[in-house]
């Protein structure tokens, strides 16, 4: 038997613990949009020039960077859209070169929109194509305008 320093606390009708106003205000609040960024590359790490693309492309589609996390498929085994939902619970998933998500779906179409499970989903051109060819970007950014509304 536990030995109580205060038994008259037990039957204190006072608050023993309370949330503070803000905490509730942040955890109601929570507009961000999560994204999740997919895509093949040789290096675990990401080239600075392709990283900064990437950065500006997630800045201009108001995801938070905060919120949003960069996977490289090529380390990442087995990876489907169903594991993506439970871990990270992403608005938006962008996959750049052929990465295949779902056992449904074996290629998705470029710069289209797709909805799979209330997760939008656009698939575009690979990262080095991109960083190249200004006509794959703006076919790319258009078709994310479209997906966000922007």
């Amino acid at each position: 038997m536990l030995e109580l320093l205060s038994p008259n606390l037990l039957f204190n009708k006072q608050k023993v613990f309370h949330l503070n106003a803000s905490v509730n205000k942040r955890a109601s609040n929570n507009t961000g949009r999560k994204a999740v960024v997919l895509y093949d590359q040789p290096l675990e790490e990401l080239p600075i020039g392709m990283k900064e693309m990437l950065d500006k492309l997630i800045q201009a589609c108001q995801f938070k960077p905060e919120e949003t996390l960069y996977l490289n498929a090529r380390f990442i085994p087995g990876i489907s859209l169903g594991n993506l939902q439970n871990e990270y619970k992403p608005q938006a998933v962008l996959i750049f070169g052929d990465v295949n998500i779902s056992r449904n779906i074996s290629k998705l179409k470029k710069n289209f929109v797709y909805e799979l499970s209330g997760v939008k989903i656009i698939s575009t051109d690979s990262l080095d194509t991109l960083m190249k060819n200004d006509a794959a970007k703006k076919a790319l950014w258009i078709a994310l305008k479209k997906m966000l509304g922007i």
